[in-house]
């Protein structure tokens, strides 16, 4: 196997597009290594493996934006690194397929890759496959990076809330928004449980957690509707009833507001 390297297009832009290779034929692994228009494509092929086990340690050393892969081959085949390299895999997937394994190809499109091909590979195929891997590789980074800004505004949020002072009242406030932040709740109702007037508690919540009561439930809200968008068996609309809000569209807003992102981008970025 080559160690990956860093490299850049002799223009100065955007990073190569690294690729491995996957495939126990040595044959065919080395005629595409060969014949493809890798430099063209403004792509270098940094690693390769005959095995799967051998292609996840190349996985998950070098997080390659591209990975070819054989769906048969001995021991772990190439279905089976790619669930083994989730998360943290490749930009892109491509695997080789023979005729008659139509099922193995609709299995390995269920897990994301983004093309199939047929062998032998077709030149112009290949090169086509290849240019929607790296347009796949852009989205996922790009999404990335959007994923990971959310995560520094969140953290933010963290920050200043951990700063409350003791009040007993702001205490118990937020113990209601914790326990009851998926149900319509008002300043007004919480001062009124807690026998307060609305405009101390209000005054006591804005000293001592540099939030006033609404922004507090906001991100309160809004931290728990990133953590419910983790689980993809929960839709993206049933977030936003899970944690307090009926209008889909003021949620998404407010959502972006905080976050940076939508909550659909914010999962297809969790996922890409």
């Amino acid at each position: 196997m080559r160690a990956a390297r860093n490299t850049q297009n002799a223009r100065g832009g955007r990073d190569v597009y690294k690729v491995i290779l996957v495939e126990d034929e040595t044959l065919l692994r080395r005629g595409l290594l060969m014949t493809t228009p890798w430099q063209q494509l403004n792509m270098e092929v940094v690693g390769e493996a005959a095995t799967g086990t051998e292609g996840l340690a190349l996985i998950e050393r070098v997080h390659p934006d591209i990975v070819m892969t054989d769906i048969r081959m001995p021991g772990m085949d190439g279905l089976a690194m790619i669930r083994a390299a989730e998360p943290e895999g490749a930009g892109a997937y491509i695997v080789l397929t023979g005729f008659g394994e139509f099922q193995l190809a609709r299995e390995a499109l269920q897990l994301g890759v983004c093309d199939y091909l047929l062998k032998p590979v077709d030149d112009e195929e290949l090169v086509a496959a290849l240019r929607r891997a790296a347009a796949r590789a852009d989205r996922r980074k790009l999404h990335e990076q959007m994923v990971e800004q959310a995560g520094t505004r969140l953290e933010e949020f963290e920050q200043r809330a951990q700063h409350m002072g003791g009040d007993q009242y702001v205490e118990a406030a937020v113990r209601i928004i914790h326990e009851q932040y998926a149900m319509p709740l008002t300043l007004r109702e919480v001062a009124q449980t807690l026998h307060v007037s609305e405009s101390h508690l209000s005054h006591l919540f804005q000293k001592h957690t540099a939030f006033s009561f609404v922004e507090f439930l906001t991100f309160y809200r809004i931290k728990r509707a990133v953590a419910l968008l983790q689980d993809p068996s929960i839709r993206v609309y049933e977030v936003a009833d899970l944690i307090g809000y009926r209008d889909f569209r003021y949620f998404s807003q407010t959502f972006k507001k905080i976050v940076g992102v939508t909550p659909s981008e914010y999962r297809e970025g969790k996922r890409a």
